[in-house]
């Protein structure tokens, strides 16, 4: 339910402060934040289908659509659907569908160059229930009587070419608003949740013209009898979000953060330092279906958060009744049966890696038991792998000698205090001689020379 329905927000200072916490925060949330799967809340953010329909992406013969890696120009808002999964005091994984819905904007862009400060103030003055008297106006155009066409919606942003003049440049686009319903396949690890797949709605749905704004209805002027269309409260509170104080003076006026989105979706805050700053954002650059896509994300972020801030913040409960009064909000939640899948620690077996163990280890096995039957058809002593082999029967080497069945081992241990080196074992002769002895041999080994001529 829509919190307040007065044009001039008679309820206002009792529920904006909210509204415009949650859209603000979810406005000026990081980049990260904003290209995640869910919002900077933890509620769950619902991928625009249109956007994967004219990438032309890939689906199953459901018409299932697997989600690309999130990015933001794939989400229908940047804040999310609060989510709560059974706490059963185990770590799950939980899978579950949900029918949901959101506003889907379809814009066309012209750009009006040098129109005069009168006019734009004058526009201005015709839209002042939607316009933020500066730069901004946003403004419903109803349907005739008795048709059900969708809504249309005129979006204007003017810009000041150069400091001091009294010429506007406005981005102006018109914008058809439509409901798109959707099927999301949910996947939660523990908290951790993201829409998995999303499809086209198969359940029939008559209204697609129409959007939750029209079903908010009419609403009576307070202390009068004028009766007037109660989403005049959403645009007028959306077109001044995002305005402050310094936002602009009367001739030079800055864009508000609302207009920065659109050319700067990652930190529409963030006013660029340049000799021209007063001139704010020329919109119309970034084309109808960028432009479009960011409307979009605008208008369903806005109404989220008009809808339940208290529940889109983090103060989602689940209760016994259906409807739940949060302060000035009410709200409603619906259950939806999925599967949990408890997060026990298991081994997958890999095939390949598998079949490189068993390899390895036949291996091994047969090289094992081949070294036990070689061991047991060795006749002689156990001299090729060890070291010792280099002084048996040397005749550099002046140390006891073994008997001629002394095994390495045996040899190693028995000459374990003897030093030997590599060296030259004839230094008086022409030619050296290398070769492998004790220190102290009848002639000692000398040091290789590098001059010295070897044989």
């Amino acid at each position: 339910m829509y919190p307040f329905r007065d044009a001039k927000f008679s309820d206002g200072p009792r529920v904006i402060p909210e509204i415009l916490g949650v859209f603000s925060a979810a406005l000026s949330s990081p980049r990260n934040i904003k290209n995640a799967s869910q919002d900077v809340y933890g509620n769950v953010k619902v991928p625009m289908v249109e956007r994967l329909i004219s990438q032309n992406a890939s689906h199953d013969e459901d018409g299932w659509y697997r989600i690309p890696p999130p990015s933001l120009d794939i989400y229908s808002s940047f804040t999310g659907i609060p989510t709560v999964v059974p706490d059963t005091g185990v770590k799950s994984n939980y899978t579950f569908s949900m029918e949901t819905s959101y506003m889907n904007a379809d814009c066309k862009m012209v750009h009006i160059a040098n129109m005069s400060a009168q006019n734009w103030r004058f526009y201005l003055g015709n839209n002042s229930a939607y316009g933020n008297s500066a730069t901004l106006a946003i403004t419903p155009i109803p349907s005739a009587i008795g048709r059900h066409d969708p809504m249309t919606v005129v979006f204007a942003s003017a810009t000041s070419p150069n400091m001091g003049t009294i010429s506007w440049d406005v981005s102006n686009a018109t914008c058809k608003l439509t409901t798109s319903y959707v099927e999301a396949e949910i996947r939660c690890h523990h908290s951790d949740c993201a829409v998995d797949r999303i499809r086209p709605s198969k359940k029939d749905h008559n209204g697609t013209q129409d959007t939750v704004l029209q079903g908010l209805g009419m609403t009576r002027v307070v202390g009068g009898g004028a009766v007037y269309p109660a989403y005049m409260a959403f645009f007028s509170a959306i077109v001044n979000s995002t305005y402050n104080a310094w936002s602009g003076t009367s001739v030079n006026t800055q864009s508000t953060p609302l207009e920065y989105y659109f050319t700067k979706p990652d930190s529409p805050y963030l006013i660029p330092n340049r000799k021209d700053q007063w001139r704010g954002e020329d919109i119309y650059l970034i084309g109808d279906e960028a432009f479009s896509q960011r409307f979009t994300q605008l208008l369903n972020t806005f109404w989220i958060s008009s809808v339940a801030p208290p529940a889109v913040s983090g103060s989602f409960e689940m209760a016994d009744k259906a409807t739940i009064n949060g302060g000035w909000f009410n709200y409603t939640y619906n259950n939806v049966t999925g599967s949990m899948t408890p997060d026990y620690m298991q081994l997958k077996c890999n095939k390949g890696w598998f079949a490189a163990l068993v390899i390895a280890s036949v291996v091994l096995l047969i090289s094992s038991i081949m070294a036990a039957v070689l061991e047991a058809l060795r006749r002689g002593p156990d001299l090729l792998d060890r070291i010792g082999v280099l002084l048996r029967d040397n005749p550099y080497v002046q140390a006891p000698q073994g008997t001629s069945t002394e095994g390495g081992f045996e040899q190693a241990r028995r000459l374990k205090n003897v030093r030997i080196a590599l060296g030259d074992a004839k230094a008086d002769d022409t030619l050296g001689y290398l070769a492998v002895g004790t220190t102290d041999t009848v002639q000692p080994m000398n040091r290789i020379d590098r001059w010295r001529m070897y044989a």
